[in-house]
């Protein structure tokens, strides 16, 4: 059945951006929402930003942030509770969701090429490491959705090579290939304070796939109201 499902990544506790993304998604008639992880860590609002991910009925995983109990600004029982169940990974028929690159060995890689800093996909070499490794773990799967890098990206694998795509306003896929995902960010960890009489902004990104055309659909809305921070 064809569906429209929405993807976005890396809140970092900052709620208003979370809400104007989620109001935008539900102005379209998706049938799913999958948050790919990083709640915490930034701006001090977790809390609100569960409750906005349940509200939603928005399907999350962990993120590297979330699964650190030291970055959890909260001591509400719920939340924490909620932030210690979440999954590192989620299948759903050919589609895959992780925070990071989803490959088994993943947190074991750290400090080893080709992943020496972290689990994040980066470049040509990262993705076409884990394109070779889940054609093992992950055989039915054609779309990676990950988040971490905070920069919007579509990784194509054809034929054993790699091209990375520009995330455009909508990229059209090919049946025959895989791809790697990335839907940008909702905020960063570390949102540049404003100074005193100036307004601070930035765009919240995110990502639509239309399974009934096979095309990705990259949107962004300000991540603030028109008000004075």
């Amino acid at each position: 059945m064809a569906e429209l499902i929405a993807i976005l990544s890396d809140v970092h506790a900052y709620a208003e951006p979370l809400a104007r993304a989620l109001e935008e998604i539900q102005k379209e008639c998706i049938s799913q929402i999958y948050f790919l992880g990083d709640i915490t860590q930034g701006g001090g609002q977790e809390s609100e930003c569960v409750k906005l991910l349940q509200n939603h009925r928005v399907n999350s995983v962990a993120g590297n942030h979330c699964r650190q109990s030291k970055n959890w600004n909260t001591e509400n029982a719920e939340v924490k509770k909620y932030l210690k169940n979440l999954e590192m990974v989620i299948n759903v028929g050919d589609l895959c969701f992780s925070h990071e690159n989803p490959l088994k060995e993943c947190k074991t890689r750290y400090g080893r090429e080709p992943f020496a800093k972290d689990g994040g996909i980066r470049d040509e070499n990262q993705a076409k490491y884990v394109f070779e490794k889940a054609l093992s773990e992950f055989p039915a799967t054609r779309l990676f959705f990950v988040g971490h890098t905070h920069e919007p990206v579509v990784w194509q694998f054809c034929l054993g090579d790699v091209k990375k795509l520009q995330a455009d306003k909508e990229v059209q896929l090919i049946d025959r290939n895989k791809y790697i995902v990335n839907p940008g960010a909702i905020a960063g960890p570390h949102v540049p304070v404003a100074k005193r009489g100036e307004h601070r902004t930035w765009n919240a990104s995110f990502v639509f796939y239309d399974s009934a055309h096979d095309k990705l659909l990259f949107r962004s809305v300000p991540a603030q109201s028109s008000g004075k921070a």
